[in-house]
């Protein structure tokens, strides 16, 4: 325990690496790691790897876990791990991490906190310090569930990453609190690959329904806040992210009746950046709900690229950018009717600019000729915001950034 090295290996030993290969390795068990006492994982391959398991970990601590390259399997560098087996096993895993002591942290320094692959997972008020990535998850099982909650996640690349999970049930990330913190590359405009949340599936009519809720998002030359990619209703509320830096707070690409409501995203726009953006949508985006979200100090507040019929931007609040909305060149996000939008600064160029100067009567906004300025802003296309009188949405009468509800159980799903 205490060796720099291994002792030399004894005759017909199993070839290894430099670091063992796991702390703890399980197969078709049912068992909890912790109890009264620590137990603490150093310096390893991989802490706790289950296989076909349902396994719940408690009071365990792991530190300095790295990826030995004599390994090769890619959950390497991980400090807790549930996979599902091939044909002849259990198949399908559970993993279960219960609050930490508050004396010390569950994942400190370590390449990858949590890895679960055919599994599910359940992980509450713990901290993932200092890591390359916090959660990584994929294939959940059919109908079984992911959540992450209440917990602090430090990281370099990613904070929660959950990919190709079409046909489980749900992904529930609530009230977490994320910093990535990238290395600024002067060269690079847009950092690369480095998320806060990343939620991305292969078809739009995956069956699996994510939920990002009430989480704080701390990105410093990141990338995106939450990336939400080819999704089916997904949830997306609640959430406050703060950008320093160049980046998206909210990047949904693709999705279909997605719900991007009463988040609140600022970024520091002041220093000269050119490439924030608080909220961008695009490549055929169906059907998305735009309620209620505040933007502040960003290059653009909210941007849209391309086809994105049925779109609605509903009581916006836009504070001090180059430009609050922007529609690229080939952007269409269909006819605003009194949806009660407010540019409440001066920006340095247009408040709302359309650069789809041909196509722009397919998403022409309508406001109340009554109101003050502050829901008419100064934009680039006579034509593209008409004025008339009618009922404009407003988020005090609105139930739809009420309290949010549990993220812990089912019942979320629904919200």
């Amino acid at each position: 325990m205490q060796s720099q090295n291994f002792k030399p290996d004894y005759a017909g030993q199993t070839p290894h690496g430099t670091l063992p290969k796991a702390g703890i390795d399980m197969t078709n068990m049912i068992a909890t790691i912790g109890d009264a006492n620590l137990n603490e994982f150093e310096k390893l391959n991989t802490g706790i790897v289950a296989k076909s398991s349902i396994l719940t970990v408690k009071r365990s601590k792991f530190t300095n876990i790295g990826y030995d390259m004599f390994y090769t399997e890619p959950y390497r560098g991980t400090a807790m791990v549930s996979v599902g087996m091939p044909t002849g096993d259990i198949h399908t895993g559970s993993l279960t991490v219960l609050p930490e002591a508050i004396t010390y942290n569950t994942v400190d320094n370590c390449y990858r906190g949590i890895y679960v692959n055919k599994s599910a997972l359940y992980a509450d008020y713990i901290h993932i310090l200092n890591v390359t990535q916090g959660v990584y998850g994929t294939n959940i099982g059919f109908q079984q569930s992911a959540t992450v909650s209440n917990s602090v996640i430090t990281a370099r690349s990613n904070g929660l990453a959950f990919v190709l999970n079409p046909f489980a049930k749900a992904v529930y990330l609530a009230s977490n609190e994320i910093t990535i913190n990238g290395v600024n590359n002067p060269n690079s405009p847009i950092q690369p690959a480095w998320y806060g949340i990343q939620m991305r599936e292969n078809n739009v009519f995956a069956t699996v329904r994510y939920n990002a809720t009430n989480n704080i998002i701390h990105l410093n030359n990141g990338t995106y806040g939450i990336y939400s990619g080819m999704l089916n209703r997904a949830n997306i509320k609640f959430n406050n992210i703060r950008i320093t830096g160049n980046g998206y707070g909210i990047n949904a690409q693709s999705n279909l009746s997605a719900s991007v409501s009463c988040n609140t995203i600022n970024g520091n726009y002041t220093a000269g950046l050119s490439n924030s953006y608080g909220i961008s949508i695009g490549n055929l985006s169906i059907n998305t709900s735009l309620y209620c979200n505040s933007v502040d100090s960003l290059y653009r507040g909210i941007s849209f690229g391309g086809i994105n019929p049925s779109t609605y931007l509903k009581a916006t609040e836009f504070h001090h950018h180059y430009n609050g909305l922007y529609l690229n060149n080939s952007a269409v996000i269909s006819s605003q009717t009194h949806y009660g939008n407010r540019w409440n600064n001066a920006n340095n160029s247009f408040q709302a600019e359309n650069a789809n100067t041909n196509g722009y009567q397919l998403s022409t906004f309508f406001v109340d000729s009554t109101l003050s300025n502050i829901y008419k802003p100064t934009h680039n296309i006579s034509g593209w915001f008409l004025h008339l009188d009618g009922n404009t949405f407003y988020c005090y009468n609105s139930s739809v950034c009420a309290t949010p509800p549990s993220a812990l159980t089912d019942s979320a799903l629904n919200a």
